[in-house]
């Protein structure tokens, strides 16, 4: 992995331009057009993110909570070199946040490489990368501060997820964009930051976000294990409570 290669090598002086060097090129500026309700008259607004290439033709990946709320499928696609295009929501998990958007009429655009999470340690350098407050291709850099903070510890509903807690600077825009290691390796996908703090933010680590991708790429949804069981009442006159409760297996159960 990357985090090995760069141990048994010394760093240059400008590592983090480095890294940077390599990710940028697939980072992209996503706004999608949104409609807000400030009691009964809509208002029409513009939703900001980040996200990174996973395909020369096209496929972003993304936030849901980026996208998840585009009007009519308005997505606007800015690259590191300036070139806009159309985008489309091609699928999204609300539970994992997590979104692929396709570029429209592309071809031959530059893919990010894809790390691993598993062997991230504590204390290890990794640059965010991003449109912070819509300031496109903005890097920011620092260190993993928690490699499996979970989701309940920081109020997320359903904590299912472990967090990358890191203090390179996470910023409303970075939502979406990758986190990368020294090799320029997505790692990471910046998600949110802690209210009224600086220096603590937190990304989905990318195995677990891959893991959501493929799903979404195969099946358009995230499959989710399910326990096929059902309680039943039943009566037992001999009982001095005449009734007991079984668990009957459901052979099929919904995926």
């Amino acid at each position: 992995g990357g985090a090995a290669q760069c141990q048994d090598k010394p760093l240059s002086a400008n590592f983090i331009a480095d890294a940077a060097e390599v990710a940028l090129p697939a980072v992209v500026n996503i706004t999608a057009g949104v409609v807000s309700h400030r009691g009964f008259i809509p208002q029409q607004g513009l939703s900001a993110g980040s996200g990174f290439l996973i395909r020369s033709d096209g496929l972003v990946v993304t936030n849901a909570h980026v996208v998840q709320g585009a009007v009519n499928g308005q997505i606007t696609c800015t690259l590191n070199d300036g070139r806009t295009f159309e985008g489309a929501l091609h699928s999204l998990d609300r539970g994992s946040d997590i979104a692929l958007v396709k570029i429209k009429d592309a071809e031959g655009l530059p893919v990010a490489k894809i790390g691993s999470s598993a062997a991230m340690r504590v204390g290890e350098w990794v640059v965010a990368l991003g449109s912070p407050l819509t300031l496109q291709n903005s890097c920011t850099a620092g260190i993993v501060s928690a490699v499996a903070r979970h989701g309940s510890e920081i109020g997320m509903s359903n904590g299912r997820t472990d967090f990358i807690q890191t203090d390179a600077a996470i910023n409303v825009g970075n939502s979406g964009g990758p986190l990368v290691n020294l090799e320029g390796e997505v790692v990471g996908i910046s998600t949110l930051k802690a209210q009224g703090t600086d220096g603590i933010g937190f990304a989905i680590p990318i195995d677990t976000a891959w893991l959501v991708v493929k799903s979404l790429l195969k099946h358009g949804r995230v499959i989710r294990p399910y326990v096929g069981i059902k309680m039943v009442r039943e009566s037992y006159e001999s009982q001095p409570e005449p009734w007991a409760l079984t668990l009957t297996l459901h052979p099929n159960p919904k995926a």
